[in-house]
């Protein structure tokens, strides 16, 4: 791979080298076409085929094809011979190989059939960081990549609006392509309509909205500091997804948008443009979704569910609830069966119907953990949950590494935003598990491992 340097620009306090690598159309498009599979898969992560095969899903055949084809055509250039083996890939290992025997033990003990192609789901989010990775390694790639990744939300964009101003028909459009028992439920009983979009429940949405608010603020910081033109469709995209997260009605996510956006606004060149976006999506907001937030607001201070004694006033309902469900059932039930847990698809019991011959626990009554460490400690025991953080410490390793090293630096930025920002979210949310967040997140850092790989290839060639 031949690379011409032209100059340098400064970003933060240091010199980023403008790096014009000379590759062949081919390769740009094969960034392209798996920069839009893995898009589409994302955004339609909650999507159901008419006919069922084998459980797979449409985001399956997608991702399928974008890692076909990132191999197909790396096998020529000789990229999957040089690959390096990261502390990220024994990670996955190592967290799938252990989530496999907790399974295998839990439905012997506990009388159930294991669910094998749920346990191995991690692979799949694994492919497509594969595919991302041998498919950029530069950042004219990356461009090409990012363009293709953000636009699908522009579909999920007006159903998303649609279904949380309840638009009957939308909704029942949205409900019927990609369902979700929760939305459905709020549907019947009359809740408050919070957006699923094409994903099929409103956090996970939402989580896959943040990931492309970061993909597009990514897009504009290596467009601005390699003196591209800055691309609309960053913008546009950035806009819709804002839009998107507003629509959940979901605060956690909402606040993890905004760190993003104001972590990188000054390296994106987010100055006019972003105080005239925050106007326009202020006053769109106070007018679409005024009700909606008014009785969001009211619902967590106002109209109480649930009360907890030991926690203050201010406290929102939302934490309420969750400190009730973790202290009168998720923990107990971990308490249980600690090293190894209950098995999957143990919520699903709670709304789908409890299996005649499966072992529950007494006191399974809410349908979710309501936090991602407490749910992995709960399907696969602290076995599982400590091979998770080992995983999750193997990316935030290569995260930080790459912010470190200058010729990633550009794009690492929003990308460590947004993993400190879902290690928090975390805390009541199962981010890392849901449909939404790992199908874009995982494509996310593929991008960035392929730019950081080659920058340290560089490094040591020159040093050579």
């Amino acid at each position: 791979m031949i690379q011409i340097t032209q100059g340098t620009t400064t970003y933060g306090q240091f010199d980023v080298p403008k790096l014009i690598p000379s590759h062949p159309r081919r390769v740009k498009r094969r960034a392209a076409w798996v920069g839009a599979l893995l898009g589409l898969s994302a955004a339609f992560s909650g999507v159901v085929l008419p006919v069922s095969i084998g459980g797979l899903r449409p985001w399956h055949l997608l991702l399928l094809a974008a890692i076909l084809i990132a191999i197909s055509s790396s096998l020529s250039e000789g990229l999957i011979r040089k690959a390096r083996l990261l502390p990220v890939d024994l990670g996955v290992g190592l967290y799938v190989g252990v989530c496999i025997v907790a399974e295998l033990i839990n439905a012997r003990e506990l009388r159930f059939a294991p669910d094998i192609l749920n346990v191995i789901s991690p692979l799949f989010y694994y492919m497509g960081y594969i595919a991302a990775r041998i498919s950029v390694r530069s950042y004219d790639q990356a461009v090409y990549f990012l363009r293709q990744f953000v636009w699908p939300i522009l579909i999920a964009t007006p159903l998303a609006l649609g279904q949380s101003l309840g638009n009957p028909g939308i909704t029942q459009l949205v409900l019927a392509v990609a369902p979700g028992a929760g939305a459905t439920r709020r549907l019947e009983n009359d809740g408050l309509t919070r957006a699923t979009g094409l994903v099929g429940h409103w956090t996970g949405f939402g989580a896959y909205a943040v990931c492309v608010v970061a993909a597009a603020v990514a897009l504009l910081i290596i467009s601005k500091h390699l003196g591209l033109r800055r691309p609309r469709l960053a913008l546009v995209t950035l806009l819709a997804a804002a839009m998107c997260v507003i629509s959940t009605l979901t605060l956690s996510v909402a606040v993890a948008a905004l760190a993003i956006v104001l972590c990188c606004w000054r390296s994106a060149g987010l100055g006019r443009q972003l105080l005239i976006a925050a106007g326009v999506l202020s006053a769109t907001a106070s007018v679409v979704f005024g009700s909606l937030i008014q009785a969001r607001v009211d619902q967590q201070f106002t109209d109480r569910v649930s009360r907890i004694s030991w926690l203050p006033d201010w406290v929102p309902d939302t934490l309420n609830y969750r400190a009730r469900i973790w202290t009168e059932q998720t923990i107990p039930m971990v308490q249980d069966r600690p090293l190894t847990g209950w098995g999957t698809n143990l919520y699903e019991g709670v709304y789908l119907g409890l299996e005649g011959q499966r072992v529950y626990p007494t006191q399974l009554l809410w349908h979710s953990p309501e936090s991602q460490w407490l749910g992995s400690a709960m399907t696969f025991g602290l076995f599982g949950l400590c091979a998770q953080v080992v995983l999750l410490l193997a990316i935030a390793h290569l995260l930080i590494s790459a912010h470190r090293e200058r010729d990633s630096m550009l794009i690492a930025r929003p990308i460590l935003m947004l993993f400190v920002m879902s290690i928090l979210v975390a805390t009541t949310v199962p981010v890392f598990t849901n449909r939404g967040f790992p199908m874009a997140f995982w494509p996310l850092l593929g991008v960035l491992t392929g730019i950081y790989l080659s920058g340290s290839r560089s490094a040591r060639n020159s040093a050579d």
